[in-house]
């Protein structure tokens, strides 16, 4: 891209600012597909938030991929409240609903109940604190082999 002379390179943030420019197009998609996204997650059932995917609005058509026809048979059982998430978060109707079935990642699932470490872990810890020369790392992993076996 070649620039006139007497004209400044812009940030890209002005680019995104501009009445002209397709980012400005671009940015809206992304922060509507997030703002959907996040609206979908928070109101749906947790197994079913975690399946479906905000893809893109067709004129007033929300347009969601699943994994599977299973997931989307459970997901049409939800159609009026997803018409309604879509909508209320738009601030425009929705008045349709249109399934892809494409492979989703699922979010992990965050684990409230910490992971205990194998009674082999807390004896690899052990014999580790005793070898290192690093008297710092011999402490934590003291305190740490001390605070498993306490909780076991």
């Amino acid at each position: 891209m070649s620039y006139r002379i007497g004209r400044r390179a812009r940030s890209l943030a002005d680019r995104i600012r501009s009445d002209r420019s397709p980012l400005r197009d671009w940015s809206r998609s992304a922060k509507q597909t997030v703002i959907l996204q996040e609206q979908l997650e928070q109101r749906l059932p947790g197994p079913l938030s975690s399946h479906v995917r905000f893809v893109r609005m067709d004129q007033t058509t929300a347009v969601l991929a699943v994994p599977s026809p299973a997931w989307a048979t459970r997901l049409r059982q939800h159609r009026t409240a997803l018409m309604h998430i879509v909508g209320s978060a738009l601030g425009s109707p929705c008045t349709d609903i249109r399934l892809c079935i494409t492979p989703v990642q699922a979010r992990p699932v965050q684990r409230n109940v910490p992971l205990k470490p194998l009674p082999r872990h807390i004896e690899s810890m052990r014999r580790l604190s005793l070898s290192t020369s690093n008297a710092r790392l011999a402490s934590a992993l003291r305190q740490l082999v001390h605070e498993f076996q306490r909780q076991s």
